[in-house]
């Protein structure tokens, strides 16, 4: 043992980076599950009204934040 901490270079970039194969799994992921290409997904997204948009990342939000909750209580 080298008697070093880990080295925090990097730091956020770095996390962005692992979460990039991630990313793509899920767009990929939701284009199976849909048979829609993601670029479908995104065009309905730009042509929804500003409070529209608002209501419905607020909604995946909180189902985000009480997924990952889900997912700690399950596997802590």
């Amino acid at each position: 043992m080298s008697g070093h901490a880990p080295s925090a270079s990097g730091g956020v970039f770095k996390l962005i980076l692992l979460a990039m194969p991630l990313v793509a799994a899920l767009m990929g992921l939701l284009e199976f599950l849909s048979d829609r290409p993601f670029s479908q997904f995104s065009n309905a997204w730009d042509h929804l009204a500003g409070w529209q948009g608002g209501i419905l990342g607020i909604i995946i939000i909180i189902f985000a934040i009480v997924l990952m909750m889900a997912l700690v209580v399950l596997f802590a």
